[in-house]
């Protein structure tokens, strides 16, 4: 327990930038947003992957290949939460969108 006669300077606060925490390329390459009911990946002129659209459920609803930078996936359903699972050679990076009607 602390009391009054504790030296005041008994704790040192150190403020620093993390070290060993890399960045995640994969996810600093793309933008993956929605707009109504469509879904827009940006990526980079030379990327090569694959998008897959699941359901709150987990329900795989659509599956692509993509080579191109700019993608839209037109969504025919419910007005709902969604899960954008991006893979590359870089790995799998996952975004939440919510698409509306």
């Amino acid at each position: 327990a602390a009391t009054t006669d504790d030296d005041p300077a008994r704790f040192r606060v150190h403020f620093a930038a993390p070290d060993g925490i890399e960045e995640d390329a994969l996810e600093l390459s793309h933008q993956v947003f929605s707009y109504k009911n469509e879904i827009h990946i940006n990526t980079p002129e030379n990327f090569s992957g694959k998008v897959e659209v699941y359901d709150m459920l987990g329900q795989l609803l659509f599956s692509k290949n993509i080579t191109q930078a700019n993608t839209i996936i037109r969504m025919n359903t419910p007005a709902d939460y969604y899960i954008v699972k991006l893979f590359s050679a870089s790995g799998v990076d996952s975004h939440k969108v919510f698409l509306k009607k």
